[in-house]
């Protein structure tokens, strides 16, 4: 069997040009697809005792295309020294959602470290088979006596 590729930005197609009875199409999927809880930090360090914002938005596998899921949680961690900043916190569900990031939050816990590491973690849907979980991570800056 011959077959013709052609590529677009979406998918494969596949052509074949010989067969019994006639041609025929085969798609094939060649776009990896985006994870559903993709989130999005403004940089990556912050000095201690500052705040932003992070956007996280939501999108089913099948088709990349926004989705709202049925819940929104999120907790925010700190890598370094091992603690739970923010325990699981709820926010209203949307294809987008923006969790504000509080100086607290941003605090430096161990002044003998020049820097902490900390994580937000984001869950979708919790407890139903559609659950996703995505999870960023920045460091914070010690400033010597801010926090």
């Amino acid at each position: 069997m011959n077959l013709l590729q052609q590529e677009n930005a979406e998918q494969t197609i596949l052509v074949s040009l010989e067969s019994a009875s006639g041609f025929y199409i085969l798609l094939e999927d060649s776009e990896t697809m985006t994870d559903q809880v993709e989130i999005t930090l403004p940089k990556t360090t912050f000095y201690e005792g500052s705040n932003f914002t992070a956007t996280v938005n939501f999108r089913t596998r099948s088709s990349s295309g926004a989705s709202t899921p049925t819940t929104v949680h999120y907790r925010v961690e700190d890598l370094t020294n091992k603690e739970v900043i923010t325990d699981w916190t709820s926010v209203t569900p949307g294809s987008s959602v923006s969790i504000s990031v509080t100086p607290t939050m941003n605090a430096i816990k161990s002044d003998v470290n020049h820097q902490e590491r900390k994580q937000l973690i984001v869950k979708a849907d919790s407890g139903l088979d559609t659950q996703a979980i995505g999870q960023a991570t920045w460091r914070v800056k010690n400033l010597q006596g801010i926090s």
